[in-house]
């Protein structure tokens, strides 16, 4: 039976801390056997359901999540549903920041681009995690842009944009399998 209406509330005194980790995580979407998604409407029997992921995401042997680096205070997520009326979804994205110049990022960046899609698991600052890409619907790397900066201030490295369309932000709270399956 699909869910009620509920009262949305606010923070009720607790913490609201922004922004994302250190790292995120990263797998193409051809090392999975299964990509967990929410519940659709009207499917979903809880409004948590169409907007969280419980279930572990399942690996072909061999295959995990890699981490992903990106510099303190210059990456952050977000998700605009973007659907006209009568019409549903929207973009998650996330622009991450890798300093330095290292051929191997930007062969791997590269690798990124061309793949068919890709799932990112993002963690924020409170310990809950946003997922950008399923199945159908995979997180592409948009565009990377490297830059030297100048002498006088900044630092060189390279910007990434990830987007994902998606119904809504997922929440992710499975476990980030970051060894080989079996």
């Amino acid at each position: 039976m699909p869910f009620t209406y509920a009262a949305i509330t606010g923070n009720n005194g607790a913490e609201n801390p922004g922004g994302i980790g250190t790292y995120v995580y990263y797998a193409p979407t051809s090392d999975f056997i299964t990509i967990q998604q929410p519940a659709t409407l009207p499917a979903a029997s809880t409004a948590a359901e169409a907007a969280e992921v419980t279930a572990n995401h399942v690996f072909a042997s061999g295959k995990k999540f890699h981490k992903f680096y990106c510099t303190q205070k210059k990456g952050k997520g977000s998700h605009d549903n973007t659907a006209e009326i009568d019409a549903s979804g929207g973009f998650s994205n996330l622009d991450l920041f890798v300093p330095g110049v290292d051929p191997t990022v930007q062969g791997l960046l590269r690798k990124m681009k061309a793949e068919d899609g890709l799932v990112f698991l993002v963690p924020m600052a409170d310990g809950k995690m946003l997922q950008l890409g399923i199945t159908d619907f995979p997180a592409k790397l948009e565009n990377f842009k490297f830059g030297t900066a100048d002498n006088g201030g900044g630092v060189r490295g390279t910007d990434v944009k990830v987007t994902a369309f998606q119904m809504s932000p997922i929440i992710y709270s499975g476990t980030v399998q970051l060894t080989p399956a079996p």
